[in-house]
C-alpha cells in the first residue's frame, strides 16, 4: 500500500507525463521523486519500468 504522498507523486507523473513535470508541480526535486519511485519499484522491478 502506498501513502498519500506516493499517490500524489504517481498521479502527478500520470497527469504531466514525466517525473520532472511531476516534481515541478509538487514542489519537489527531481532526485527526490526519482528516488521515491525507485524505492516503490524495488519489490516489483517489472511493474513500473517499461
Amino acid at each position: 500500500m502506498i501513502g498519500p504522498g506516493g499517490y500524489d507523486i504517481l498521479k502527478a507523473i500520470d497527469e504531466t507525463g514525466s517525473i520532472s513535470g511531476a516534481a515541478r508541480r509538487l514542489g519537489m526535486s527531481y532526485r527526490f521523486v526519482w528516488n521515491y519511485i525507485d524505492k516503490m519499484d524495488a519489490p516489483f522491478p517489472s511493474c513500473l519500468r517499461p
